[in-house]
């Protein structure tokens, strides 16, 4: 508290009020000013977001000290120690919706960012039960220490509000329990966001959201959306069509004469099974057969198109599958290399030769080295177009996708839905190749558990990237013999199992492209 009783001391006041506000305004303007030049030469977005929406918020707040200061002196006035609560309580205020406009802004807009391109499942159910939850509390919290700054007495109301919590909670015993069910499929999640499964007697449907209380479904088949109470529906069996790759298995029987021959028969419906542009196999064989068997019973405009862009595709895929196989096989070398060479910890030649290797390896995906400058402290991995226009595996995989577009069967929404998911899994590549590189660059202490970290990334490209046709998945002919009644004929009965590419495909309808095989 100051007090003034001589001229020096209003002087001495002024002087100091001056300071404090000259300080306050130079550090407004070096924040909201010079910070702003600087995260827009660096592009930073997230920085230019939060300035923007704490510019008001600091106002206050900077006006609230100005003024808490020049009152200081006034105190012996009960009005203006009624001004002082009220500007603290304002603060209070203040704070609480700059903390609520950030979180929203910036922090749950990157996370849902960050989400949609991490391959873990967690983090989509997650952030938006934070982003419901969170506000909620910093706000409650804010308005109490507000309430609390106005000088009232909050004991008896924290204590109604306990006594209302259990209540609440008493009453509403389903709505915390669909919660926790929630909580459970956040935990252990079966499925991501655009997931289709199927539950109940073999319903299909995609998963839309699963919040607080209800899991959201788009029912496919009824077109229509269902909300189903997590507690119910985190016990349901579930069959997740999409996982481990949204390749759909199909059936299409046949039943004919006992006159047909097994063989013959079983190696024509091979041959038109694999000869759908939509199916899998053994690409050379798809090329072989998707004149000769392709749309011979319907014969139109849209099957020669279909039959012309699938042949585009498949020659695309074709080519893409050639670097992933060099890939591949370079891996297996750096493998095998590293495995010479780690036992005794590596030396400087060592590690500088399998960093060669290695960016021998990026070359062929498609990845450039950069080296550091101001705007990285060390080198790093960036998507070279020089080494696409040459030929890599990143730019042959855009190729193959944007062949895929030209199915004339694929919906609008379709085109967007590919590209978007294969350039999450193209950068998926670009961040894991990345910190590969990182390590090599720098092994440290886990020069001895590099071949690890090499066979994690092998794995995951062989797994979640992309896969070589196998041979597994090529059409399989099952037979069996029916009795139809005494006295009558028996029957042949042939199977034709077979995968079709991507389920999520054609309003999640390409699944039943079994009948125009």
């Amino acid at each position: 508290m100051v007090t003034l009783e001589t001229t020096a001391d209003v002087v001495q006041y002024l002087t100091r009020l001056g300071y404090i506000t000259a300080t306050i305004v130079a550090l407004y303007l070096l924040v909201f000013f010079g910070l702003r030049l600087f995260f827009r030469r660096n592009n930073s977005d997230a920085g230019l977001v939060t300035l923007k929406v704490s510019r008001l918020p600091a106002l206050i707040i900077a006006v609230v000290v100005i003024l808490k200061t020049s009152l200081s002196v006034l105190v012996n006035y009960q009005i203006v120690v009624w001004i002082e609560v009220f500007l603290t309580a304002v603060a209070f205020i203040t704070v609480t919706y700059w903390i609520g406009r950030v979180l929203d802004q910036v922090v749950f807009y990157y996370l849902k960012q960050y989400a949609e391109k991490t391959e873990a499942q967690w983090d989509d159910v997650l952030v938006p039960i934070l982003e419901t939850v969170v506000p909620v509390l910093v706000y409650v919290i804010g308005a109490f220490l507000a309430l609390q700054s106005l000088g009232l007495n909050l004991t008896g109301l924290w204590v109604a509000f306990g006594g209302l919590t259990f209540v609440i909670g008493y009453a509403l015993q389903d709505i915390i329990a669909n919660f926790f069910g929630g909580l459970v499929l956040l935990i252990d999640t079966p499925f991501r966001f655009g997931d289709v499964i199927a539950w109940k007697r073999n319903e299909r449907a995609v998963i839309k959201k699963v919040g607080l209380r209800l899991t959201q479904l788009y029912l496919i088949d009824q077109h229509c959306e269902a909300y189903i109470p997590n507690s119910k529906f985190e016990k349901q069996k579930i069959l997740n069509l999409s996982r481990p790759n949204p390749n759909y298995y199909y059936t299409v029987t046949l039943k004919l004469s006992t006159e047909a021959e097994i063989c013959r028969t079983s190696d024509i419906m091979e041959w038109v099974a694999l000869a759908h542009p939509d199916t899998l196999g053994d690409i050379d064989s798809k090329l072989d057969l998707i004149d000769r068997y392709f749309g011979r019973a319907i014969v139109d405009e849209n099957t020669h198109q279909k039959r012309e862009m699938g042949r585009l595709r498949l020659l695309a895929e074709r080519e893409a599958n050639r670097y992933l196989s060099q890939v591949e096989e370079l891996f297996d070398s750096l493998s095998s290399r590293i495995d010479e060479m780690e036992s005794g910890g590596l030396d400087r030649q060592e590690i500088r030769v399998i960093l060669e290797e290695f960016t021998a390896i990026c070359e062929v995906i498609g990845l450039g080295v950069v080296p550091a400058d101001r705007s990285r402290k060390q080198a790093q991995l960036e998507e070279s177009p020089e080494l696409h226009k040459q030929g890599s595996l990143i730019g042959n995989v855009r190729e193959w996708c944007e062949a895929w577009t030209k199915d004339p069967d694929l919906l609008p929404e379709d085109h967007s839905n590919l590209r978007r998911a294969w350039e999450q899994r193209i950068e998926l590549l670009v961040g894991r190749t990345n910190k590969l590189f990182q390590k090599l660059s720098n092994p440290d202490t886990d020069d001895t558990r590099l071949d690890d970290a090499v066979s994690n990334l092998y794995l995951w490209i062989q797994e979640s990237f992309k896969t070589s046709r196998n041979e597994w998945q090529k059409p399989r002919i099952w037979t069996s013999e029916l009795t139809l009644g005494r006295g009558q004929l028996q029957e042949k009965e042939f199977s034709a199992k077979f995968y079709v590419d991507d389920i999520t495909l054609e309003r999640f309808q390409r699944g039943y492209q079994g009948n125009r095989i």
